[in-house]
């Protein structure tokens, strides 16, 4: 479902800390009116079109963060 929705232009996101407590786990079975116990929520939409997209958040190299071992060579 989450792939469908970006190829039609929505964003998603899960919610998955809603479904952690079973009183709100309950809550969201009685809005659904299912049996089954809700296990994550997704929220899907839009952004506005009206004002431009916000700039991306910086993004650090990988390689200021990740580090190639080589595996040592058996013998």
């Amino acid at each position: 479902m989450l792939s469908q929705c970006t190829a039609a232009g929505y964003a998603t996101c899960p919610l998955t800390h809603i479904t952690e407590l079973p009183r709100s786990r309950s809550a969201v079975r009685e809005l659904t009116g299912r049996r089954e116990l809700p296990q994550v929520l997704v929220r899907a939409g839009s952004a506005s079109h009206a004002e431009p997209p916000p700039v991306p958040t910086p993004r650090r190299p990988p390689s200021e963060i990740l580090q190639t071992i080589k595996p040592e060579t058996r013998r």
